[in-house]
């Protein structure tokens, strides 16, 4: 006896009643089933990924072209600035490493002590770093710079008068915390300016943190040379120029920060 199959719309075919296919089975259908929508779901998630444009480049997570801050990216008084935070932190960090001693042997400390002056200062910046950082997400580089600048005019100002070693090793550990400034300026750099300039930014935010090292004792040999001489009640020599040579570069990034454009992150 002849089989009559019928085709359908969906191009398949079915069996008129009363004949049934040979060698056909229940198993056999439920597979073909469950094959038959796997390979629909397959088509209809090709079909989304690629609804929009198949032939458009996707992005990679974490391109710089998808980290382009909205609304204003940062001028280049603005890099200027951040560099210059940088710079400083690191100056302040060096400038003082040629006359260390010679202020300690004034309390009469010997030379384990210069230890003790170098490890307070890193002490200060490794646990403010975290807290400048949060500072300048939470409400912006401007105030966390701003803040930190005041701060560190005022650790110099006391290491400049410090009258005893004590009093030394808090301006040096208040100095550190202060140059934790260099987080936020360097992670403001990453996110604020534009992918065409930013990697030239971060080259030269870096090299000013490698500058800052070698002219911080180039600025206390410097300093060094002008003659004692006193402003009131502060003295000014070979031993104290350093701290007051840190506030007036200090006081010199202020006014900046006026016109400072405080982009945020996305």
């Amino acid at each position: 006896m002849s089989r009559v199959s019928f085709a359908t719309s969906k191009g398949g075919f079915v069996e008129p009643p009363g004949q049934t296919p040979p060698h056909s089975s229940s198993t056999e259908d439920e597979e073909n089933h469950v094959s038959y929508h796997h390979s629909i779901n397959a088509d209809t998630r090709g079909s989304k990924s690629h609804s929009q444009d198949p032939t458009a480049p996707l992005l990679p997570h974490g391109d710089p072209e998808s980290q382009v801050p909205e609304g204003p990216t940062a001028g280049k008084k603005d890099i200027a600035l951040m560099v210059w935070i940088n710079f400083l932190s690191f100056v302040c960090f060096a400038i003082v490493l040629p006359s260390l001693f010679p202020f300690l042997k004034t309390f009469g400390k010997g030379e384990s002590w210069v230890g003790w002056a170098v490890a307070v200062n890193s002490l200060g910046t490794f646990v403010a770093s975290p807290i400048l950082g949060k500072w300048a997400d939470w409400r912006g580089a401007r105030e966390a710079i701003f803040v930190s600048l005041v701060i560190m005019i005022a650790g110099n100002f006391l290491y400049a008068i410090a009258m005893n070693v004590w009093v030394l090793l808090i301006a040096r550990f208040i100095v550190g915390c202060a140059a934790a400034n260099y987080a936020p300026a360097s992670a403001y750099l990453s996110y604020a300016t534009s992918p065409k300039m930013r990697t030239a930014a971060m080259g030269l935010n870096s090299a000013a943190g490698i500058l800052g090292f070698i002219l911080g004792p180039v600025i206390a040999a410097a300093v060094a040379a002008i003659p004692e001489f006193h402003v009131w009640k502060a003295t000014i020599n070979e031993t104290t120029s350093p701290g007051w040579a840190s506030i007036v570069l200090s006081l010199v990034a202020v006014p900046f920060l006026i016109t400072f454009t405080d982009v945020r992150p996305n």
